[in-house]
């Protein structure tokens, strides 16, 4: 049994809860400008709303998630998507978002998929980390 959420049954419903903020991406463009390439790592990216958001500005990301019904949704909108520890690294920048809500409040999720960003990222790269909102 695995202490992790399970976002199964969330999928489906993910994106009437959860759409990109313009006021986040702005602060994650402002914070990814520079960075040595247009490849992304969505780490936790769940249905690739920010994916979307950012390749319409000329990123290349895929959506790096552990949950196969959030990246279905993701690849349903034309994310590249990979499940966790199946993707090609390096990556020109990783953006690990997270809400701090009830599915993330104990860290125990966000903490499993840090190694991930740093294993991804290569050397030179980016690496921008931001809970969203409150509990």
């Amino acid at each position: 049994m695995s202490l992790l959420p399970d976002y199964s049954r969330q999928a489906r419903t993910y994106d009437l809860t959860r759409a990109a903020s313009p006021s986040v991406l702005a602060a994650l463009r402002s914070a990814l400008a520079g960075a040595p390439g247009p490849r992304l790592a969505d780490i936790g990216g769940g249905t690739g709303n920010y994916a979307v958001a950012l390749r319409e500005v000329g990123w290349d990301p895929v959506v790096i998630d552990r949950s196969p019904e959030m990246l279905a949704h993701a690849t349903r909108k034309g994310s590249s998507s990979a499940a966790l520890g199946l993707y090609s690294a390096p990556f020109a920048a990783v953006a690990q978002l997270a809400r701090a809500s009830a599915c993330h409040a104990e860290g125990r999720e966000f903490e499993s998929l840090q190694p991930l960003g740093v294993k991804a990222l290569q050397i030179g790269g980016f690496s921008v980390f931001s809970f969203l909102g409150s509990a």
